[in-house]
């Protein structure tokens, strides 16, 4: 999964996690390529929100030490 998708809108965040959540639960391992983009979310919720929400489901991530440090979830 990539960081790119939950940012382009609530609907392809709330996929993003459904997918994430189902992956999860039939025992596949989850990875996420964060890919931050700032000038993508513009929707209303921010990316600590949607993606600590995600990184639950997450088994294997890849943040950057940039990003990661600018995550909440991260710190």
């Amino acid at each position: 999964m990539t960081g790119i998708t939950p940012a382009i809108s609530q609907s392809a965040a709330d996929l993003a996690l459904e997918a994430a959540r189902k992956a999860r639960r039939r025992g596949l391992t989850v990875s996420c390529d964060l890919n931050y983009r700032k000038n993508l979310w513009k929707y209303g919720k921010s990316s600590q929100e949607v993606m600590t929400e995600i990184f639950k489901f997450v088994d294997v991530g890849s943040p950057t030490r940039r990003t990661a440090r600018s995550l909440s979830a991260f710190r």
